[in-house]
């Protein structure tokens, strides 16, 4: 295992968590279970017993590393608390499987098909784009250009930084409004309607409008094409994943009889998904072009 170090703390939209560098090789990045969890929203216990059970897909020191117990690294400096270290040491003192564990990018890709979760794919698209892939960009080469002696060399290495510097920026620029719409709606409980939709498309560059949208939606099987009482009403797809909810409402009628009224409503995960879904089919049109 390489020199493990922890860097700068990490910024990702709401989220805030330890930067780890070394352990899967020189300059390559690391994330703590503990951060993985905060991010997700889910307990540490749970990301564990997910790995554990699944224990023999994670290849140690390629995807995982269990630094439990490990002479020179501290777990207490990336966050981890003595009470914790404690009970996970206790649990592998009476043969229990425990560890304190850090995932690679490719162990993180791998824990979340496991998870099978739709929007910890979206927190991963930011966490690669804005955190795993930076070292790439940013530590890509060994030396400085104010380390060559060189004045030709200098200056050629100069604007190779400069250059790196701007495509970095750029990553940072493409992926700022999905890093903003997450922070808004992700733990969003309020839902909107379809049309409300629409208008946050527009607000992030999508031309479309309500009327488009439903079709959209009725055409890619989010919403009941059929016509009749449930026309417009989200799938059962869509109702499993969570995107929307439908929201009943008693009516009076003149005569005194009473019906009931149904309204489709989107959630703030499902705000978050389609916003994100159209932005990528957006993007990828740009690069086409």
């Amino acid at each position: 295992m390489t020199g493990l170090k922890a860097i700068t703390k990490q910024n990702l939209g709401r989220f805030s968590f330890t930067g780890i560098e070394g352990g899967f090789g020189d300059g390559k990045r690391a994330m703590t279970v503990k951060d993985i969890a905060a991010i997700h929203g889910k307990e540490v216990k749970h990301i564990n017993e997910a790995i554990i059970k699944n224990r023999t897909r994670f290849k140690n020191n390629v995807d995982i590393i269990d630094i439990l117990g490990v002479d020179g690294i501290d777990p207490k400096d990336l966050g981890y608390s003595q009470q914790a270290i404690n009970a996970y040491t206790g649990l592998k003192a009476i043969g229990k499987e425990a560890g304190i564990y850090l995932l690679s990018e490719r162990g993180y890709s791998k824990l979340l098909k496991i998870l099978e979760d739709d929007t910890a794919w979206e927190i991963y698209d930011q966490l690669v784009d804005n955190y795993f892939n930076m070292r790439e960009k940013l530590s890509s080469s060994h030396s400085f250009s104010y380390m060559i002696e060189d004045p030709i060399a200098r200056a050629q290495k100069w604007i190779e930084e400069q250059e790196e510097k701007k495509q970095a920026l750029e990553v940072i620029e493409r992926q700022k409004p999905k890093v903003l719409f997450a922070d808004a709606v992700s733990t969003s409980k309020t839902s909107i309607l379809i049309r409300e939709l629409a208008k946050i498309l527009k607000q992030n560059g999508v031309d479309i409008g309500q009327q488009r949208l439903f079709e959209w939606m009725r055409t890619n099987n989010y919403l009941i094409k059929r016509q009749g009482t449930d026309w417009n009403m989200p799938t059962q797809y869509s109702m499993e994943r969570g995107w929307f909810e439908i929201i009943e409402t008693s009516i009076n009628r003149s005569d005194g009889s009473i019906t009931i009224g149904k309204t489709t409503k989107v959630t703030g995960k499902g705000q978050l998904y389609f916003v994100n879904r159209f932005l990528k089919e957006k993007q990828s049109t740009y690069q086409e072009a």
